[in-house]
Order: structure tokens, then sequence, then C-alpha cells
């Protein structure tokens, strides 16, 4: 699957270059088990390593990143902590952020999401086509939230901007009768929720209950 077919819109985000990755996962057969993956992603990934917190801390003070995948369970510390590390990191809080983990809690997700993390993954269910996925969501996500705000000409331009007014039409009489107060679920309002829900949709398989 290419690039274009994923996220089309990840394309001029990235260009030619390769996408500068961090791996922490202190289990080596995890480790090789994604790295394994790069040859068949959508993405070319240069990938460093940090096997445990002290290398993390590393990298993180030497090297700037594009996209961070982070295991949850790390000996000493958890996902959760790391993503605040990261979060504190003036080189790398902009950065793509993707947990993997063993751990099926929706509890969880919820919480990594709201340390800063842009998706969570299952390790039983990772496979290249999931990992791309995640990877093109989470960079656009990434990018959105860095993306500078309107200047103050465009914003006074469009807070200032009327829109013509309608030419004036004799009222017309109606004839009395009953009201009827429409829903708005089924006369074509359209449900917002499910829209946003189709369009940001996690790759985490949240089980409620």
């Amino acid at each position: 699957m290419s690039r274009h077919e994923i996220l089309p819109d990840v394309g001029p985000l990235l260009g030619p270059l390769r996408i500068r990755t961090l791996l922490v996962e202190n289990s080596a057969f995890d480790r090789q088990h994604i790295l394994r993956m790069r040859p068949h992603l959508a993405f070319p990934l240069a990938v460093e390593e940090a096997a445990d917190i002290a290398m993390l801390h590393e990298r993180l003070a030497t090297r700037h990143y594009d996209l961070i995948l982070l295991d949850y369970g790390l000996d000493r510390s958890d996902g959760l902590q790391v993503l605040q590390t990261i979060a504190a990191c003036p080189g790398n809080r902009f950065a793509a952020r993707i947990m993997i983990t063993g751990n099926a809690r929706t509890e969880l997700a919820v919480a990594a999401m709201h340390r800063g993390c842009h998706d969570v993954l299952l390790k039983d269910h990772l496979t290249p086509d999931v990992l791309s996925r995640a990877i093109a969501g989470a960079l656009a996500r990434a990018a959105a939230a860095t993306a500078p705000p309107p200047g103050p000409a465009s914003a006074r331009a469009t807070t200032t901007q009327k829109a013509p007014r309608p030419a004036a039409t004799p009222p017309r009489r109606r004839k009395a009768g009953p009201l009827v107060l429409q829903d708005p679920l089924t006369s074509g309002g359209g449900d917002g929720y499910a829209e946003f829900h189709q369009q940001d949709e996690f790759v985490f398989p949240f089980k409620p209950g």
C-alpha cells in the first residue's frame, strides 16, 4: 500500500526524507519485530533504539525526532511517564507519538491520549498496514497541532467581512394549522458525533465495559 493511498495529505509533510524515528522498547524481540516491518511500511523510517529509560533520556537530549514509537511496559517506568518526559523535552515535544502495548484496557488508551499520545496500538494486532495507517494519522495530528494561527490581518478580514443582505421580500400569509416540531436527527440535520469519529478513528480496538 502506497503513502498516497493511506493519507494523501501527509506526503507533502514528508517529502523524500526518511522519518526520524525513536523506538522505545525494552524487549529485544519486540524491537526486532517492529524493525522487520520497515521494508513493508508505506513510509521510510530511519530508526534509533532506546532499550531503557537512561538511553531514552540520552536520545531525547541529543536528537530531534519526527516520530516516537514507545512501549507501555518499561523497566522502572511506563509509557505514560515516558509521554510526560517527551512533552517536557523542548526538542521533541512536537514529535508524533504512538504507544504500542499488550494491554487492551480502554482506560489506558484514554490516559495515553490525554498525555499527548496520537494513537495506541495493540501488539497482537500490529501489522505493516496497521502501523502505516497509525503513522500517517499521528504525523497529520502532530502537524495540525503545531500549525501557526492565522495572522491578525486575515483574522480581521474574517471577522469584519459581512455577507450581503438579501433583497427584501413581502411577508407571506400562512394558513393556520398545527405546529410540527422536527427532530434534527431524522430531518436531515446529520449526526456530527458519528461524522467526527468516522474522520478521526483510532486504530486501538476499544472494548467498553
